[in-house]
């Protein structure tokens, strides 16, 4: 309610300047000969919108020119015609740091509206007359204003109009133009159907998907600790998309096992089949964890938080541990190794000293003035979320001594 009292306000006093713009000679010249020019006056209106992050405001600013006579009915759609262009740059902003899904959206919104101002400007003499004779039916006393909100709505609704039908073909377009950035992920595809009747090799493609999802998760625990660095919020979108990658491959998985327990399997087998499905569930929530990271590196930027380097070296060192968890594990998961589960036992166990000590260094900050409470409890939460994505790559290197690979286990990973 704020940011609309504050823009109906912005509008009043411009409003009350117009009469010193009517005098100025130089304004009118402006509007007369460049405004008034298609590509000009498009580019123009498109600009005021990117720049405000508001169509409304535009429409709003156009209107009270035109009122003061400082712009004609043409310039003046054109203005709102590049205004429906401006528009779109808060979507593509929005989408860098969103999904695949995020980037679709703002592209059907770009192309929808960049159509639509192609086709009225190859029929603009139809497209005035059709506004100029229904505002003149409708509202017959009606000023310029009323002209340039009707053609506003009439370009919309023309482009629903015409896109309505096609949304179909209009998503398998989108789908093709804008690519997930984890494609290469994708490509590789383990769980084939045909397997299903082999259990045995079904289970060995279960354990291939599995360290596909492992490599998924290594790739955004890095990009996730690059973000911390770096702050480059285009890092989120890679990050998301690669979630969205990981919650996948647990649902496939997941029905994929479910469809090899209903067939006849051996006692070694049937030993396997929980035993992979809490290792992509495990999979699946260090994605999940990551996630949470991303939200409290959004909630630090938000407040304008920073954290001290030393905090940062701190998080680089837990990360270098993780990711050598990560990778223990998936070669635990390749073939079974005695001295890889040791390695794995002992990288767990350095994570856990790794996050005590760095809490205890906290504090030590925090006492010493170095850093604020806000970034404090954020750094925390962290370290906390990086210890728990520990402690998941442990759960599964511990079901590679014996459950995955169809041994009854010895103790328990828990």
């Amino acid at each position: 309610m704020m940011g609309f009292g504050m823009m109906f306000l912005g509008l009043k006093i411009l409003n009350g300047g117009i009469p010193y713009m009517q005098q100025s000679e130089s304004l009118k010249n402006f509007f007369a000969n460049y405004a008034s020019i298609p590509v000009f006056g498009i580019a123009l209106g498109a600009f005021a919108t990117a720049m405000v992050h508001s169509s409304a405001a535009t429409v709003g600013l156009v209107m009270i020119l035109s009122q003061a006579g400082l712009l004609d009915i043409n310039s003046a759609i054109y203005l709102i015609l590049g205004d429906n262009i401006g528009t779109c740059i808060t979507a593509q902003l929005a989408s860098m740091s969103g999904n695949i899904n995020a980037r679709r959206t703002a592209w059907a919104h770009t192309l929808y509206n960049v159509f639509g101002v192609v086709l009225v400007l190859i029929a603009f003499p139809m497209f005035m007359k059709v506004v100029t004779v229904a505002t003149k039916y409708f509202q017959p006393k009606a000023d310029i204003s009323a002209y340039i909100a009707n053609s506003h709505t009439l370009f919309n609704s023309i482009n629903a109009l015409i896109f309505l039908p096609l949304t179909d073909y209009y998503v398998k377009l989108l789908n093709r133009m804008v690519k997930p950035q984890v494609d290469a992920y994708a490509e590789k595809v383990y769980l084939d159907r045909l397997l299903l009747n082999t259990p045995v090799a079904a289970l060995q493609a279960s354990r291939s998907e599995i360290i596909r999802g492992a490599k998924i998760v290594k790739g955004m625990l890095i990009d996730v600790v690059e973000l911390l660095h770096t702050n480059d919020a285009t890092i989120l979108g890679s990050i998301q998309d690669s979630e969205d990658t990981v919650n996948q491959i647990q649902k496939e998985l997941t029905g994929y096992i479910v469809e090899i327990s209903k067939k006849e399997l051996s006692a070694a087998q049937s030993l396997m089949v929980p035993a992979t499905i809490s290792s992509i569930n495990n999979i699946e929530r260090i994605g999940d964890r990551i996630i949470d990271i991303c939200r409290l590196y959004e909630n630090k930027m938000d407040k304008g938080l920073k954290f001290t380097e030393n905090a940062l070296d701190e998080l680089r060192e837990i990360e270098k541990v993780i990711v050598e968890l990560l990778d223990n594990v998936m070669t635990a998961l390749n073939g079974r190794d005695e001295s890889i589960i040791d390695r794995i036992i002992e990288l767990e166990d350095r994570v856990d000293y790794l996050s005590e000590t760095f809490q205890k260094n906290h504090i030590k900050r925090l006492n010493e003035g170095k850093c604020n409470i806000d970034s404090g409890v954020i750094y925390i939460d962290i370290i906390g979320h990086l210890e728990r994505i520990a402690d998941h790559a442990y759960k599964i290197g511990m079901f590679t001594k014996d459950e995955l690979f169809g041994e009854k286990c010895k103790g328990t990973p828990f």
